[in-house]
């Protein structure tokens, strides 16, 4: 994963973010959330082939 790759997730998280604090209906934030969750984990995997 490359800094392309990482803003880009981060770019998509945030957008995620902002429409479930826009979002009224309880399964749609649901929903949104669990798209997040999934972005973080991908984003998280990715990172771990990079050494600290």
């Amino acid at each position: 994963m490359g800094i392309k790759d990482a803003r880009e997730i981060l770019d998509k998280m945030q957008s995620l973010a902002g429409k479930m604090r826009s979002e009224d209906n309880e399964k749609s934030k649901r929903r949104l959330a669990e798209n997040l969750s999934s972005l973080a984990e991908q984003f998280r995997k990715n990172a771990e082939k990079f050494p600290s």
